[in-house]
């Protein structure tokens, strides 16, 4: 299984991440209080190979405004 350096992750990006319970998911709220997770699934479209699966969620379901700093938490966590 593939680990992540939360460290590194939190040094880039604008929001701090929590670890979940799950495995390679974490949590952040943003600065207008929407929740997120954000992680990696193992996925078994490509049989024979470790792959996995990007998933962001909003799991209260807000209504979000435009929020560059989303994507640069994203951007931290995938590159």
């Amino acid at each position: 299984m593939v680990t992540l350096n939360i460290e590194r992750i939190n040094a880039q990006s604008p929001y701090r991440l929590m670890p979940n319970h799950r495995p390679l998911f974490y949590d952040f709220i943003t600065d207008y209080g929407i929740d997120y997770n954000i992680g990696f699934t193992p996925s078994d479209l490509l049989p024979g190979s470790e792959a996995y699966e990007f998933i962001i969620t909003n799991p209260h379901h807000r209504k979000s405004p435009r929020d560059p700093k989303l994507r640069q938490t994203i951007l931290a966590l995938i590159l």
